[in-house]
């Protein structure tokens, strides 16, 4: 959403609004310290073990627990009566809890438009609360980690977090043993994640350049400052450059590329935080970020995405047995050439029976599932006889980095050629599986403990 609207004045009298903390507004006190105390203490809570040796496992913030939706909505009918920068940090700390990148990056150019349109007006006046404001985008526990922890693309659960891990930046908690760097940079360039990693990428480059734009907002104040932004704008550049690593299409943001007609030297020395410290590791060794090696993924057709899936069921089931990602590999496989009813009796099978197509709440026309079983069957045998089509050369996996291209090029064969195949579905969660390890899977692959 943007917040272009935080231009606007609110009226003639008041460009920005009454200050509805200062009026003791009931809307706004109630709702705006009660979201502040939800604030985590921690995002990562290391384990515990008891006296009994009986250890209780970390746990990371779980993003769920922010009701994206309706904390937004709150913030933004109090933003319509009064424009107040306090407001939107809580609002891009709350987005960035619930990993949500580009509603943080809204925010935080929601804050920067703020700033610049009505500096000497904009809530709260005083520098003080205006500083403690903005210093809060700063912090480690709640921007600095949980963008590590942000998804950069989409089903292929590519952090930099991960990334930190996997390089030997960070030591791995639980969940985290056995991260590979070349997989994860291949993940990034992935086409089946094009749209989910230019989507995160964009959004870092929004808040990169709405963090720069707030430092030289609060240059050109009456009573000039420099807020302490350092730590999370370092943690942006270092995840871009990671995503550059990987697609070098993709461009980390640059001052050079902002308007600097009206930055001002900095008027305060301030030195960061030891949270600060804590969310900007620096960049990783140029030797560990390195995509995987190129890796020939052409897939001209079905019958060379056939053997591609082969290849690497063959080496998962020689190398790897205990892989998750070898049943689902499989199961791509044998439902390559099938019919939408078969994929729907494999997958949904508690669900089969209930399949049917309807025509809409004007006709009361429908196709059921028996009958849909005998239309896949006739289709079948009206289909022309397979072209001898040339599958080219069997792919050649000399170790488990040449994996996750190969799924993540027939996942995208299926995807541009047969759109409404299971397919990429089966292969994207096969990918995820690759570098988790036996605690992960097993939290993935059984339900929690009251849900059963």
């Amino acid at each position: 959403m943007s917040y272009d609207w935080m231009k606007e004045p609110i009226s003639a009298d008041a460009s920005c609004g009454p200050d509805l903390e200062a009026a003791d507004d009931a809307a706004f006190v109630d709702y705006y310290y009660e979201a502040e105390s939800r604030m985590p203490e921690r995002y990562f809570t290391p384990g515990i073990k008891a006296p009994d040796d009986e250890f209780t496992p970390g746990t990371v913030f779980d993003p769920k627990s922010i009701d994206h939706k309706s904390e937004k909505e709150t913030i933004n009918g109090l933003l319509k009566r009064s424009r107040d920068i306090r407001l939107l940090s809580l609002l891009a700390r709350l987005m960035i809890l619930a990993g949500r990148l580009p509603d943080f990056a809204d925010a935080v150019d929601g804050l920067a438009l703020a700033l610049e349109t009505h500096p000497n007006d904009v809530h709260p006046q005083e520098t003080s609360d205006r500083r403690g404001a903005i210093d809060e985008l700063g912090g480690s526990t709640v921007v600095g980690q949980p963008l590590q922890y942000a998804n950069l693309a989409g089903p292929g659960e590519v952090t930099y977090r991960r990334h930190l891990v996997a390089t030997g930046q960070s030591e791995p908690r639980e969940g985290e043993v056995g991260l590979n760097a070349g997989t994860l940079m291949s993940e990034i360039a992935a086409p089946g994640n094009k749209q989910h990693v230019d989507a995160a990428h964009a959004a870092l480059t929004k808040a990169a350049d709405a963090l720069h734009r707030i430092k030289s907002a609060c240059l050109r104040l009456d009573a000039p400052f420099t807020p302490s932004i350092d730590a999370t704008q370092t943690v942006i550049a270092n995840i871009q450059t990671m995503m550059q690593d990987a697609r070098n299409d993709l461009t980390p943001w640059s001052a050079e590329g902002a308007s600097t007609d009206d930055d001002a030297p900095a008027t305060d020395t301030d030195a960061p935080s030891d949270d600060a410290v804590a969310a900007a590791p620096g960049p990783a060794p140029a030797a560990t970020t390195q995509p995987a090696p190129a890796i020939s993924t052409s897939v001209p057709n079905r019958a060379a995405a056939l053997q591609t899936l082969t290849a690497v069921e063959s080496y998962l089931a020689t190398n790897e047995p205990a892989a998750p990602s070898l049943l689902l590999v499989t199961q791509a496989r044998l439902l390559v050439g099938r019919p939408l009813i078969e994929a729907i009796e494999t997958l949904m099978p508690e669900h089969a029976n209930q399949t049917k197509i309807t025509f809409g709440s004007g006709s009361s026309f429908v196709l059921y599932m028996d009958r849909l079983k005998m239309l896949a069957g006739e289709g079948a045998n009206q289909a022309a006889p397979a072209a001898d089509a040339e599958p080219g050369p069997v792919p050649d996996i000399p170790d488990r980095t040449h994996v996750a291209p190969l799924i993540s090029a027939v996942e995208e064969y299926f995807r541009v050629r047969e759109p409404a195949s299971p397919i990429p579905v089966l292969l994207s969660k096969a990918r995820t599986y690759l570098d988790k390890d036996f605690a992960a899977i097993v939290a993935d692959l059984l339900p929690p403990k009251g849900d059963v």
